[in-house]
């Protein structure tokens, strides 16, 4: 009965996810045979990448991609044509199409990935299956994840994000360290921002696991074993095919956050595009769309709720029992807004940075993405509050409800964009 019960989830998820991805793109363009709707710079670029890799002899290491063109990237990884399904179709380009895209098919995936794993996250903290599955609706219609689909169709994968929390809802240790050494080296082959987001997650958490347990080898073995098998991969896959002084890129201190991200609706102030019915558009200093991560109004009150809760000192948010997510949001949050930290388009703050420090900084570049983690985070530790404080479970489920309405009529502005 059980297993039945999680089949039945999971295949709602499915049809879900099937169902989403044919709204946004309509009837003609969920076909893997049609990349007209492929129009964008970068998604553009990254289907040509895909066309030179898949009619191109098997190299080594494996993602080698020469003949896409050595200044603009010599494998499939530099491309963000999603490296991990780009060489599974390789392999079977044989019996595909000439015209064939899979990008289509990778959007519904991320769907279904990013409603599993929101779920068995609230899951595991409320034991509630309804309460679960409504709640994954939030993350499904998240506007930091939404945003991405016509331009960096990589970066869609942030499920892999959810992938690290849920992890760490293991108890098993050594189950739990077999999955980071999956999740690393395959965030590796998604796309690199994943990689840096996910490697300095997990050595939060083994810093954190060092200050309670002291075992300094414990400790060395933990990084040693999964960043060796992740250069491993990254060599495979054709990362170091370019000099390292190739990957510096100019951007940090541009590509950035903003003190007031979560609350502004808008991209850019040079377009009309808003996701937010109720809040207006804030100014906001150039390059600042990195930093995209509106919350939607749902979302802005999981934030408000935490905040409150953590004013009244609630023991559910004691910083010793959750000290690596209070690590993580501080020193991702620095990461984000970087030197150059604003408050809407004032600036609060100009650090200037050593020269040497800008070579490391640079592979960064767009550390505005690296609110995405805090942003996932509001979302789980705001619906759990809710679960946990309130009684009486039914009243749960309908305060759940109040807010998924209220998110999807506010950032509704926006969804109604991006159909068809």
């Amino acid at each position: 009965m059980i297993k039945n019960n999680k089949y039945k989830i999971y295949i709602s998820f499915i049809l879900i996810s099937l169902t989403l991805t044919f709204i946004l793109f309509g009837p003609e363009n969920i076909k893997f045979t049609n990349f007209n709707w492929i129009s964008a710079y970068d998604m553009l670029a990254h289907q040509v990448a895909w066309k030179f890799f898949s009619n191109d002899i098997w190299h080594f290491p494996l993602g080698k991609n020469p003949n896409y063109g050595i200044d603009i990237g010599s494998a499939i990884v530099f491309t963000e044509a999603v490296p991990l399904l780009a060489v599974i179709f390789k392999i079977f380009k044989n019996f595909l199409p000439n015209n064939f895209q899979f990008f289509s098919f990778w959007i519904c995936l991320c769907f279904f990935f990013q409603l599993l794993f929101s779920y068995l996250i609230i899951y595991h903290y409320t034991q509630n299956k309804k309460y679960s599955f409504i709640s994954s609706f939030i993350f499904l219609l998240s506007p930091v994840l939404l945003y991405r689909i016509p331009i960096h169709i990589a970066l869609v994968g942030q499920w892999i994000i959810l992938v690290s929390f849920f992890v760490e809802t293991i108890k098993k240790e050594k189950i739990r360290f077999y999955y980071w050494i999956s999740i690393l080296a395959i965030s590796s082959l998604i796309h690199f921002y994943f990689t840096l987001m996910l490697s300095l997650i997990y050595i939060i958490f083994v810093f954190d696991k060092f200050l309670t347990n002291k075992k300094f080898l414990k400790s060395f073995k933990e990084i040693f074993i999964p960043f060796s098998f992740l250069l491993f991969v990254m060599y495979l896959s054709g990362y170091f095919e370019i000099p390292l002084t190739d990957s510096l890129g100019y951007g940090y201190g541009y590509y950035k956050a903003n003190v007031l991200s979560f609350f502004n609706p808008a991209i850019t102030m040079d377009n009309n595009l808003s996701w937010s019915n109720f809040l207006p558009s804030i100014p906001t200093a150039g390059g600042e769309h990195e930093g995209f991560s509106y919350l939607g109004l749902g979302g802005i009150i999981l934030l408000i709720l935490l905040f409150f809760f953590f004013v009244k000192r609630e023991p559910l948010l004691n910083f010793k029992k959750n000290r690596p997510y209070y690590l993580l949001v501080i020193i991702f949050f620095i990461i984000a807004i970087s030197n150059t930290i604003n408050f809407g388009n004032f600036v609060l703050l100009n650090i200037s940075l050593p020269n040497f420090l800008y070579a490391p900084l640079s592979i960064l570049r767009a550390s505005g993405r690296f609110v995405w983690p805090i942003y996932y985070l509001i979302f789980i530790a705001g619906l759990v509050m809710i679960y946990k404080k309130i009684e009486i479970k039914k009243n749960a489920i309908l305060i759940l409800i109040i807010i998924l309405f209220i998110q999807i009529i506010d950032i509704s502005s926006g969804l109604k964009n991006y159909v068809n």
